[in-house]
């Protein structure tokens, strides 16, 4: 799979006749993502499939009381005039675990690989085999700033994936096919096996850049962000997820994280741990959960809002109930300060160079800012 580097190179494609797939989860990135390539590309409608990997009950929504995400992407795409290609796996999360008698974790997403990939991988093939076309871009809403594996050396709107190996097509033949095309004058031999390249048109953008993009186009994420206070829109049970996001998705769903907790001992492994007297333990989910911490809290609001947040919050003693009832306020005034500090930089930068926040300016209407705004 081959990696594509910027904005340009993927209108390029386009004009060729690339199909571009939109994978799209029904998360906050995959919506922005869906929107920046039809805000800033230049593609006929015909060009642009959106596809959602269906997880089933271990979507938001099938087990709890919201709009599943399935149904969420649907409506969303149709909002934006296309329809939904759906795909899933004939297996789910549980039948996975027990199958490799694991759980997933950072080194091992057989999760991602197994019930988003592939199924999407097979569904390419087959178009591509079905409609001649064998020109694929690959669109995900994946960011830099969600991990530093993904931030380090990583180009501004794509990271190297050229060192993944699979094959996307079951038919050999397709690497093959070759189609006579005019170069310089002169008519050639061009391969036209399956070529699929990958790109994240949403690299760059910080979460409050995210948000922005979405409400600015007049839409809103899936309420799981406001109602639950989620930081992601991953599977329920993500061995993966935050704490915070753990608990909140456990009060939704009790029923499968008894279960999930049943598996832990059918497998007889976990991989959530804490502290005792300095030593790091395994411990099963239910009690990884139920062990309060302020390191616990911190991360909560860190994962959700930001590191000032964080420490706000603790000051003022609250709980993480008390965090997810003022958690759409925070949020808000988090995006203004942002915001407005943003255009405070543009307006005096010029004036004062990189010793801006010094200035007299700077700190008095950061001062007005704060006692008018903050909550």
């Amino acid at each position: 799979m081959n990696p594509l580097v910027n904005i340009k190179e993927a209108q390029a494609l386009a004009n060729l006749g690339a199909i571009f797939f939109i994978n799209h989860s029904g998360g906050k990135d995959s919506q922005a993502q869906f929107l920046k390539v039809l805000q800033d590309m230049n593609i006929p409608k015909e060009q642009i499939v959106v596809i959602h990997a269906d997880l089933g009950r271990f979507e938001w929504g099938e087990e709890t009381d919201t709009i599943a995400a399935k149904d969420f992407v649907i409506n969303n795409a149709k909002v934006m005039g296309h329809e939904t290609i759906v795909v899933e796996h004939d297996q789910n999360l549980f039948d996975l675990i027990r199958r490799y008698k694991r759980w997933p974790s950072t080194l091992a997403r057989f999760c991602t690989s197994s019930l988003k990939t592939t199924p999407i991988e097979k569904y390419i093939a087959v178009y591509a085999e079905r409609t001649g076309n064998y020109l694929i871009v690959n669109c995900l809403g994946l960011r830099a700033m969600e991990s530093n594996e993904r931030s380090k050396g990583q180009d501004k709107e794509c990271f190297d994936v050229s060192k993944v190996s699979y094959t996307l097509s079951p038919n050999p033949g397709l690497c093959r096919k070759t189609k006579k095309v005019e170069v310089d004058g002169k008519l050639k031999s061009v391969n036209m096996g399956l070529k699929v390249y990958n790109w994240y048109p949403i690299f760059d953008l910080t979460e409050d850049e995210v948000f922005e993009t979405i409400e600015d186009a007049g839409q809103t994420p899936h309420p799981a962000y406001k109602e639950f206070g989620m930081s992601r829109l991953s599977c329920i049970c993500c061995t993966l997820a935050s704490k915070g996001d753990l608990i909140q998705a456990q009060k939704r769903a009790p029923s499968l994280y008894l279960e999930y907790a049943d598996l832990e001992k059918e497998i007889d492994k976990t991989v959530f741990t804490k502290k005792v007297k300095g030593k790091t333990i395994l411990v099963p989910l239910l009690e990884y959960l139920s062990v309060p911490s302020k390191k616990r809290i911190r991360n909560y609001v860190k994962a959700h809002l930001d590191s000032e947040a964080a420490g706000i919050f603790l000051k003022e003693g609250l709980t993480i109930e008390d965090i997810v009832e003022s958690i759409d306020a925070f949020t808000s005034y988090i995006r203004k300060k942002t915001k407005f500090k943003k255009e405070l930089k543009d307006k005096l930068l010029p004036l004062h160079g990189n010793g801006f926040k010094k200035s007299e300016e700077y700190q008095e209407a950061m001062h007005l800012f704060l006692e008018k705004e903050r909550p």
